[in-house]
């Protein structure tokens, strides 16, 4: 059978490379998806987090076998933790994805730019994927710096009222710890950059 009935007909391979062009869209549906859950996940689990907060305080009067203070120190750094590992999966891991998937449609527009549209080249001419991971880099450095500042306020109260000793390193701590954590997201977002591909591609196409 041959490819070109007439010519207005479609051939077969450029019905192929349609069909993986509306697989690419999918799979960027697919992980705006995700990504949203990611961020749905982390707000969720932080609130989750200052409600415990609140009724570990509210339990001060209550004879615990370790002071709240201490108490909420620990679900502070825990939800941190989470978070954290959140902060990667949906920094790191999936925007890899979503450049590679990029990347597949960018040599699908170029191999039919006929019959294709051309918007994974308009998103890479706009830089609006790196753009974007400094937004959500920001996002998750805002929430973790709450989480550090709410560990420090409470281990200072916990060090002076109970071990009276110390307590006045935490506000110095807490900020290194909130500068560090700084550095490291503007790090990952500039250094660590999951659009290497597409960075080349576009230097390509400007040269």
């Amino acid at each position: 059978m041959s490819k070109k009935t007439t010519s207005n007909a479609i051939s077969e391979d450029e019905l192929l490379a349609y069909g993986a062009y509306v697989r690419v869209a999918y799979s960027l549906q697919h992980s705006n998806i995700i990504q949203f859950a990611y961020k749905s996940i982390t707000l969720t689990w932080f609130i989750a987090t200052y409600i415990a907060v609140g009724y570990t305080l509210s339990s001060l009067e209550i004879n615990l076998p370790l002071n709240p203070l201490f108490i909420v120190s620990i679900i502070c750094l825990a939800s941190l933790l989470v978070i954290g590992v959140i902060w990667y999966l949906d920094l790191i891991v999936e925007e890899k994805k979503i450049a590679s998937v990029i990347h597949k449609g960018i040599n699908l527009e170029e191999s039919n730019p006929e019959i294709l549209p051309q918007a994974c080249h308009s998103v890479v001419r706009m830089q609006f994927l790196s753009n974007y991971i400094l937004m959500k880099s920001t996002f998750y450095l805002g929430i973790c710096s709450i989480l550090i500042l709410t560990i420090s306020a409470v281990t200072t109260l916990f060090l002076f009222t109970d071990v009276k000793k110390y307590w006045y390193l935490m506000p110095f701590l807490s900020i290194v710890f909130i500068a560090v954590l700084f550095i490291l997201a503007i790090w990952v977002t500039k250094k660590m950059d999951p659009y290497p591909i597409l960075e080349n591609k576009k230097n390509g196409d400007d040269a």
